[in-house]
């Protein structure tokens, strides 16, 4: 049927490619004339989310005259039985997530600026607030904070990762009780989302969350959001969600330093009344330094397995499981070249080979940089792995810090690089 064909095609513009091929395109049609269309989904689920995010569309349905046809559709499952009357299914519980009364704004160690500013906001003063920065940098210890601090200022809060909102959205759809779950996040002073780059690929929770999001801005009301990503690096994210995110304020998290890192052990330890021996602390910090996810994760793995830890041999004796992971995990040259050639689509051997051509010079560069900038490598060692002198390597790295400035393709290529090596280290 033709009409219903450029129907689809105009969704696409609204909707988005996927869902409507996910959604629409199953739909059989059993009927249709000049003014109706007889559609059958697969299951109530498919006929819930027609109703939901398509029906308000029914209107650009046309047919050669120009006049609307209506649209009639069941589901197969139940065509051929039967109504028989049943109980409303009990109303769904959608539920804010237990806060942390330790994770506090005072308690957090790092990024005074980004503190700072959460301490001081205004709601609605800028909308959204999107938070950003590498996994295992407190973002949700942040997002904790602001929404305790929020609260005690009287403010209606809704605070939960991306996985929970989704996972709303889904029984709110198969239990038709979406108006009592818009009733809930349509309802609330602030509503902060964690981790919102796990709602990538999934088509009807953004859709659902773009007009969330609408619902509360056009009122004023704060949304604060965080991520992994820089918000033009959020793949699979509908764009003109994305563009939301870019509306309000954007924040960066920077990764804690040796000293920050070790105030959040000692404080972490405090928490949980063990004693954190000085040689101890050390010995984390030395061999869990890939991340300050990795050193939290070897101090509560500590705390579990000793009510007292006094040595280094003895903190090593009980971690030695977690070290074989850190080791694996571990930042190194040949990580960083199989990174770099996987991006560039070139073979680990042409960067380190003796070719000058561009194709493969780049890339070369590149790698020099992140190995000296990541690890700290010594000239002369960076030298070596690539079998050029160190002059050579002090010009190369020179260069990209240049390029960084003036070719946001550079600055991009070493921004996802160094993204995928850090979320490499994170999953282990």
């Amino acid at each position: 049927m033709k009409a219903w064909k450029l129907f689809l095609a105009t969704l696409e513009d609204k909707l988005g490619v996927e869902a409507v091929k996910k959604w629409l395109h199953p739909l059989s049609i059993t009927n249709f004339d000049a003014g109706n269309l007889y559609l059958e989904a697969e299951n109530t689920f498919q006929v819930d989310w027609f109703e939901e995010h398509v029906r308000s569309h029914a209107s650009l349905l046309v047919n050669n005259n120009h006049r609307p046809i209506k649209i009639h559709l069941t589901a197969r499952e139940i065509s051929n039985q039967k109504k028989v009357p049943k109980e409303a299914p009990p109303p769904l519980e959608f539920s804010s997530s237990k806060l942390n009364l330790s994770e506090t704004l005072f308690s957090f160690v790092g990024n005074p600026f980004v503190v700072d500013f959460l301490q001081t906001i205004s709601p609605g003063a800028y909308n959204p607030i999107y938070l950003y920065g590498a996994s295992g940098g407190g973002k949700t210890h942040l997002l904790n904070g602001v929404a305790l601090h929020l609260e005690a200022q009287g403010l209606k809060v809704f605070f939960v990762h991306a996985q929970t909102f989704t996972e709303h959205v889904v029984a709110a759809i198969r239990g038709s009780q979406m108006r009592e779950f818009r009733q809930t996040y349509r309802n609330q002073d602030v509503l902060i989302i964690d981790d919102i780059d796990y709602l990538a690929r999934k088509n009807a929770t953004q859709e659902e969350l773009f007009h969330t999001f609408n619902a509360l801005h056009s009122t004023g009301r704060q949304i604060i959001v965080s991520s992994h990503l820089p918000t033009q690096r959020l793949s699979d994210i509908e764009p003109r969600l994305v563009s939301r995110f870019e509306w309000g304020i954007l924040l960066k998290l920077e990764a804690p330093t040796p000293e920050e890192l070790r105030q959040v052990l000692e404080q972490r330890a405090r928490t949980v009344n063990f004693t954190l021996h000085d040689q101890v602390a050390e010995f984390i910090l030395n061999h869990f330094s890939s991340s300050a996810k990795s050193a939290m994760r070897a101090l509560e793995a500590l705390c579990l397995r000793t009510s007292a830890c006094q040595s280094a041999e003895h903190a090593q004796k009980l971690l030695a499981d977690l070290m074989v992971k850190e080791n694996e995990s571990a930042l190194s040259v040949k990580k960083i070249l199989q990174e770099v050639a996987s991006y560039f689509d070139v073979q680990t051997t042409d960067i380190t080979g003796k070719s000058q051509s561009k194709e493969f010079s780049g890339p070369r560069q590149v790698a020099m940089y992140l190995c000296r900038h990541l690890m700290k490598t010594p000239y002369k060692r960076v030298g070596a792995a690539f079998h050029r002198d160190h002059s050579t390597v002090m010009t190369s790295i020179r260069q990209i810090e240049k390029k960084q400035k003036e070719d946001g393709e550079t600055a991009l290529a070493i921004q996802t690089i160094q993204s995928r090596l850090s979320s490499a280290a994170f999953k282990s």
